[in-house]
């Protein structure tokens, strides 16, 4: 009932702008998504409404204008104070704690055309600003941040306060793109990252308690957990430059980002407690402080149009300095220790995508083979880049109304080590991950999608989609725009 009313306030929001902005020359585009994963056992593992509205206005053949406001209604049970599952009493009289309602600003920003002189356009404000040619896996596209909230849309982004100008030569065959942000702003996590993120915590207390020959350990009721924000600082700001254009049918780009990562790294962790050896080890505490560090990103993309197919390659190079973790461990009868840890090198790693696309009459198939996905740092430790292959199949029918699609992809923990590795095979069984998904869409009229299928994960634990192999699920997505 809670859910159908939220539906319907933002419903009638849109429905009473709608004649004020046919009045006023503005467009306004409404989106609303409902989306709901339920697993094998019955099981509620996402469940959430979107919604989403656009007002344009092209106010001249130089100025334009957009203004998008953000929707999202999680039905389930959230705590106010610990955003967990976990409630207090006094929780169960505050609507929002049971029934979050988040409402944000996604976009608000202006562009001016021909800005100075004729091929300049400027644009100011709150915008999402797409770079590479790749189709959903860029590892060129650095200026806004990753929004994970959602665990399996690791293409989704943040929009960014910006400055972005953008110079196109008379010949609209090359431009040169300068963007500024005064900040750079963090991503946003999920609670599959934070708990990735904890087990790295616990693993630390578990190699003690195996240094000491302890089979049990007794936790604290609690876990400390400081994420470190970015100071709102010009030291902190993030700057681009991309230089473009197209040169015997191919489009190219060469690009330079420099920013404060947008995924955070563990800075700091502290271990308090007292072992029985060959018995217990008792933790009086344990925390563990997140922070982000500043990283220099050069890039390159390349896309054509072959006739038979639509090939693309893009790749990133990243430079930082070292990051390190410092570590205090104070269990007796051992005595206390300050260590500090490269977490991640200043050695350069590399990310790029290869893949090519094609629509033959009903039948449409995408290919890609991905180093590095977005969230992955370095060529070593817990974040390291891992390898991913993916094809996705559709087939649509009646009139394209109806549209049947498969998925599958295939994570290896690293290539490269897989080749080296003395027996290939017992590597890949090792440290594999799969996923598989199949479904169908059905669109009875423009603008209304209503989608569902089965969507399966397996794998080691070594593997990112392997972690993921106790969460199959069947998903039901209704989306509207009008």
């Amino acid at each position: 009932m809670k859910k159908t009313i939220i539906l319907a306030l933002v419903l009638i929001i849109a429905l009473s702008f709608t004649a004020w902005a046919q009045d006023s020359g503005i467009y306004l585009l409404t989106t609303l998504v409902s989306d709901s994963r339920i697993d094998f056992s019955g099981g509620l593992l996402f469940n959430q409404e979107t919604a989403n509205l656009a007002f344009e206005n092209q106010a001249s053949d130089d100025f334009f204008g957009k203004l998008s406001l953000s929707f999202r209604y999680i039905n389930n049970p959230v705590s106010m104070t610990s955003l967990s599952t976990v409630l207090q009493p006094q929780d169960l009289f505050i609507l929002p704690s049971i029934y979050p309602l988040e409402i944000g600003l996604d976009q608000a920003y202006f562009t001016v055309s021909n800005f100075l002189f004729n091929g300049l356009d400027l644009t100011i404000g709150k915008q999402r600003i797409n770079w590479g040619t790749a189709d959903g896996l860029n590892p060129t596209d650095t200026l806004n941040p990753l929004d994970l909230s959602d665990p399996l849309n690791f293409g989704k982004k943040s929009a960014s306060v910006a400055v972005n100008a953008v110079w196109t030569f008379a010949d609209d065959a090359a431009y040169i793109q300068l963007v500024g942000e005064p900040f750079s702003q963090p991503a946003r996590l999920n609670p599959l990252m934070t708990s990735a993120i904890n087990a790295q915590m616990i693993s630390a207390v578990e190699g003690i308690a195996s240094g000491f020959s302890c089979p049990t350990i007794n936790y604290p009721a609690t876990m400390s957990e400081t994420y470190l924000a970015p100071e709102l600082n010009i030291k902190n700001a993030l700057g681009g430059i991309k230089i473009g254009g197209t040169l015997a049918g191919f489009d190219m780009s060469t690009s330079f980002v420099t920013r404060l990562s947008d995924m955070p790294y563990m800075k700091e962790m502290s271990i308090t407690g007292a072992a029985n050896p060959g018995v217990d080890l008792t933790v009086s505490n344990y925390s563990y402080i997140m922070d982000y560090y500043r990283e220099y990103i050069v890039g390159a993309d390349i896309v054509k149009d072959l006739g038979f197919v639509l090939a693309w390659a893009e790749a990133s190079l990243t430079f930082q300095e070292d990051v390190t973790l410092t570590s205090h461990i104070n269990v007796s009868p051992a005595p206390a220790s300050n260590t500090v840890t490269t977490v991640l090198s200043a050695e350069p790693y590399l990310k790029y995508t290869v893949g090519m696309s094609q629509q033959i009459d009903f039948f449409y198939f995408n290919f890609q083979y991905c180093h590095g996905f977005a969230h992955e740092r370095g060529n070593t430790g817990p974040g390291r880049l891992q390898d991913y292959a993916i094809l996705r199949l559709e087939f649509n029918t009646l009139s394209d109304k109806l549209k049947f699609f498969l998925t599958g992809a295939g994570n290896l923990c690293n290539l490269y080590d897989a080749i080296a590795s003395p027996d290939f095979g017992v590597y890949v069984m090792d440290n594999y991950g799969v996923m598989g998904e199949a479904g169908f869409e059905f669109m009875p009229i423009l603008g209304l999608s209503l989608k569902t299928g089965v969507m399966f994960f397996d794998g080691k634990d070594t593997s990112n989609i392997g972690q993921m192999r106790d969460n199959d699920f069947v998903y039901l997505r209704f989306e509207g725009k009008f």
